[in-house]
């Protein structure tokens, strides 16, 4: 194979580094005992790599797109943003009755946002109709929703809207009290 040139291979499947015959249209197979490291740029693991080489600061991606069906358009994406030099941003991107949309987002500080590109908090789920959180136990099991503070903070349950009003519902744990 020389550089410009398309690899075409139709027919059974590929196996890279199996040592055995795939099972599967690709398999990636690799034997490593690197222990992973969350806060480290690794290599040693079974790793498929997505790279853009374009050196623009911002808003170039590198994705994997996911298609079924040969005369329709459902796809889904899953990706990476660059959102700035050093900050890397994941997103989700389903189809819905023919519309693509971004429906999560994991940002470079860890916000997760549901509904959102831009969430600004921990967890923000965003809708232009009615928002639920479901929280659902089946068979013999209690559902909860616990929210935990230090024992000399407190824990609060906050109902707002846009103006600056807010009514809340709060434990402070430093006196035992609601």
């Amino acid at each position: 194979v020389t550089n410009g040139t398309n690899v075409y291979y139709d027919g059974g499947n590929v196996g890279i580094g199996s040592g055995d015959s795939p099972t599967e249209l690709l398999s990636i197979v690799k034997s490593s005992s690197t222990a992973y490291d969350g806060t480290a740029l690794q290599s040693g693991g079974a790793r498929l790599s997505i790279y853009n080489k374009n050196n623009t600061t911002s808003d170039t991606f590198a994705d994997i797109h996911f298609k079924c069906h040969s005369t329709s358009s459902s796809e889904a994406r899953i990706g990476m943003e660059l959102a700035s030099v050093n900050n890397s941003e994941l997103f989700f991107i389903t189809e819905n009755s023919g519309t693509l949309g971004e429906r999560l987002r994991i940002t470079s500080a860890g916000q997760v946002g549901i509904g959102t590109v831009n969430p600004t908090e921990d967890l923000h789920l965003y809708g232009n109709s009615s928002v639920v959180a479901l929280v659902e136990a089946i068979g013999a099991n209690d559902s909860r929703v616990r929210i935990k503070a230090p024992s000399d903070r407190i824990s609060y349950l906050e109902f707002a809207d846009d103006d600056a009003d807010a009514g809340e519902i709060r434990y402070d744990h430093s006196d035992n009290h609601m």
